[in-house]
């Protein structure tokens, strides 16, 4: 009898916590202050090629190369809308690489993307799992067109020829995305 009453008593409590939590979570939440509206961003992120980098639709080969210009791209072109009353924003942009990627292929170290915007470098790196990769941070946006190219490449530089002998017929599918936030607050 008193182990069922102090059973009772801890999930009491327990549930006493939770309601606690909650209502100061629902407190705080109105506090937040939200502005801008969706149509600020949605018709001006624009694809050039479309989302995907070597997609089974549009089959490319990725051939084993020595710099990012020898591998798959896809553009992005961001902005703000014109109408737009938010000033500035900045963006996350994504690789996700999908699991038809060949694991050989991640797990060689010569898997990578770059990303520029024009001549500028906004970032690189070795892309060695399956899945959404932030690949780019806080990328200022304005109502000015920003073109951002992905380029995925296998860099034969850090292979030896048994490992890029073992890397053909190998498979990469990924996409990329671009999450958009307002500056102003």
């Amino acid at each position: 009898m008193k182990k069922s009453k102090l059973i009772l008593l801890i999930i009491g409590i327990v549930l006493v916590i939770i309601g606690i939590t909650y209502a100061a979570f629902t407190w705080v939440v109105p506090a937040l202050k939200i502005t801008g509206s969706s149509e600020c961003f949605d018709l001006n992120v624009k694809y050039a090629k479309g989302k995907d980098i070597g997609s089974d639709d549009k089959s490319k080969t990725l051939l084993i190369g020595g710099d990012y210009k020898s591998g798959l791209s896809t553009t992005i072109t961001v902005s703000l809308g014109s109408t737009c009353t938010i000033n500035t924003g900045k963006g996350t942009l994504y690789l996700n690489t999908d699991s038809i990627t060949s694991s050989n292929l991640l797990t060689s170290g010569a898997l990578k993307y770059q990303i520029m915007s024009g001549t500028t470098n906004l970032g690189s790196g070795v892309i060695s799992s399956t899945g959404n990769l932030a690949i780019a941070n806080n990328v200022a946006l304005t109502t000015s067109p920003k073109n951002i190219t992905v380029y995925v490449w296998v860099d034969g530089n850090v292979l030896t020829e048994e490992q890029m002998l073992a890397l053909l017929d190998t498979k990469y599918k990924g996409s990329i995305n671009m999450k958009i936030e307002s500056d102003d607050k």
